[in-house]
């Protein structure tokens, strides 16, 4: 809740004992014993999820709940008695805080309009599952429609600076075209209702 201690996403993830690690963005990531990304990249974890259910046992803190989330599954249940309620690890805050935190994509950085930037075939990173990027405006009008009754963006706007030497890294690594990756960033909202 904002205003309240401890609301620094970063304060609010160190305080938590992790399984996984999650990235969350702008440098946040958990300090879980798991290699998450590593273990994901050696799954056949399909790359696309559209429409289907998905039941994650033994989720932890969620990792590959919210993975599936992102590919586009339509249902995700998430269960882990054990590690939520057993004796040993037996947190499930890890969980609770992570599905608390909406970290995504945004484009058409510095545009007070609601907006959305959309990528064809593979424009953003070379990811064929990225179609769309809202900007920051357009993320909070979204989460007000669908029953938020506040948002806010956690992580600052980054400086022209930094977008620029990031947008050269893009480039260099061949993920995406300078002047697109230059308007780009990932951003952390929290949204309450």
């Amino acid at each position: 809740m904002p205003g309240m201690p401890g609301d620094d996403p970063r304060s609010r993830v160190g305080g938590v004992r992790w399984y996984h690690t999650i990235d969350f963005g702008q440098g946040l990531v958990t300090a879980g014993v798991d290699d998450s990304a590593y273990r994901l990249a050696r799954l056949d974890f399909p790359p696309s999820l559209d429409g289907r259910s998905v039941l994650d046992i033994g989720a932890w803190d969620g990792f590959f709940s919210f993975e599936a989330e992102r590919r586009g599954a339509a249902r995700v249940l998430a269960s882990d008695w054990y590690s939520w309620h057993g004796p040993g690890w037996g947190k499930k805050a890890g969980f609770e805080l992570a599905r608390t935190i909406l970290e995504t994509v945004v484009d058409l950085i510095g545009l007070r309009r609601p907006a959305m930037a959309f990528y064809p075939e593979r424009q953003l990173n070379d990811d064929p599952t990225n179609w769309w990027g809202p900007n920051a405006a357009a993320v909070h009008a979204m989460l007000r429609a669908v029953g938020f009754a506040r948002s806010r963006s956690v992580t600052p706007q980054p400086s022209a600076i930094y977008r620029g030497l990031r947008a050269a890294a893009h480039h260099l690594k061949g993920k995406n075209e300078f002047h697109l990756a230059f308007r780009q960033d990932r951003m952390v909202f929290h949204a309450e209702k």
